[in-house]
């Protein structure tokens, strides 16, 4: 079978819709440069941005663009990135709001792409995400943004935020301590102060550590809300 046949048995696998890229072919990359290229000036398939291609559905009005979540998760997996922002923040249940534009954590240069009508921001991660921890950066993330989530209050914020952490596994929760010291005090301070009143100050120790023990952070945080809040220099 030739190198341009074998390019075309693979592409023919995807369904309608679904993003991919060179790499995913897994093949010859110059070989489906080439193929894929010749693909798409026929028609046979169509280019989302430099790179990506998909098999698109025809509409009434021409061939239909995937849908969102196919757009997000093929700029996630390129960039082993995962969902952050406020539409992140609205699947936790964090915000009602649904955003304009979409964010995505990820290791690629850091820009903002139009696809159609969807504006898709790349921001830098700081972590390499896994299946695993995915929900755990997102809860990071909310928390180092606890001031920009709108149509909610830091206080709103921090309650719906221990409800999640107090379902996570004990393994969680201890992964949950590491990662968070690749984020800002503030991050760290809120954190430690969550565990500890989860009965999880086995985990706050290299927290604590980290931070400058003369630091406030001010945030309008009443006991009521984060029991330890005080401890943590948090108020």
């Amino acid at each position: 079978m030739s190198s341009a046949s074998v390019v075309r048995s693979l592409v023919d696998k995807y369904p309608t819709g679904q993003v991919f890229t060179y790499d995913d072919l897994k093949c010859d990359k110059a070989a489906a440069a080439i193929e894929l290229s010749r693909l798409y000036k026929k028609g046979a398939i169509q280019k989302l941005t430099r790179g990506r291609f998909y098999k698109a559905a025809q509409g009434t009005f021409g061939p239909i663009r995937p849908t969102e979540e196919a757009i997000i998760q093929a700029y996630q997996k390129a960039g082993q990135g995962y969902e952050t922002g406020i539409m992140a923040y609205n699947r936790l249940g964090l915000t009602t709001q649904i955003p304009s534009v979409i964010e995505i954590a990820t290791t690629m240069e850091p820009r903002t792409i139009m696809i159609g009508n969807t504006k898709i921001k790349l921001v830098r991660q700081r972590q390499s995400p896994k299946k695993s921890n995915v929900q755990l950066l997102q809860i990071l993330d909310a928390l180092r943004q606890i001031k920009k989530i709108p149509d909610t209050t830091p206080s709103e914020v921090l309650i719906n935020i221990k409800g999640i952490i107090t379902l996570l596994s004990d393994i969680e929760k201890k992964e949950l301590s590491k990662l968070t010291l690749d984020f800002t005090p503030r991050t760290r301070a809120l954190i430690g102060a969550i565990l500890e009143e989860l009965d999880c100050k086995k985990y706050t120790d290299a927290i604590k550590q980290s931070l400058n023990t003369t630091t406030t952070f001010r945030l309008g945080i009443k006991e009521s809300v984060l029991k330890y809040g005080r401890e943590w220099k948090i108020v």
